[in-house]
């Protein structure tokens, strides 16, 4: 099996549009999936400073932004859709985290996220163990 992973991404970036089509797609792309959404990530270290309700609001819009940043840079329809289905992630786990944090508190949280992600290593361990 060869390795061509170089040779992908050389096409891939060769695909991507060039002039002020490019250029915006890769500021939008920037401003909405590394600046707006990753806004509840500072929020959840400093939880005081922004509420819950515009953190969610970053994150939808961030989303977005960078979805169509990524149209208008070119990207194929697989990439655009791994990247949202990880900003939905993002979000649904911002979600979750103060779901849990008024249900358990701070400490309780923190527990239940470790437990889960030990449940999730363990599934991965069994997954590769299978394959």
């Amino acid at each position: 099996m060869e390795f061509d992973t170089l040779e992908q991404y050389r096409s891939e970036s060769e695909t991507e549009r060039g002039g002020w089509r490019g250029l915006l797609g890769k500021t939008l792309t920037f401003a909405g999936f590394i600046v707006l959404a990753n806004a509840f990530i500072v929020a959840m270290f400093f939880r005081h400073i922004l509420a819950f309700r515009y953190q969610l609001i970053c994150s939808v819009l961030g989303a977005l932004v960078g979805w169509l940043g990524m149209w208008l840079r070119g990207n194929s329809r697989e990439q655009v859709w791994l990247a949202m289905a990880a900003a939905i992630a993002a979000i649904v786990t911002m979600i979750l985290m103060a779901v849990m944090e008024a249900r358990f508190g701070w400490w309780g949280m923190m527990a239940v996220l470790v437990f889960i992600a030990l449940l999730l290593h363990k599934l991965v361990q069994r997954a590769w163990k299978n394959l």
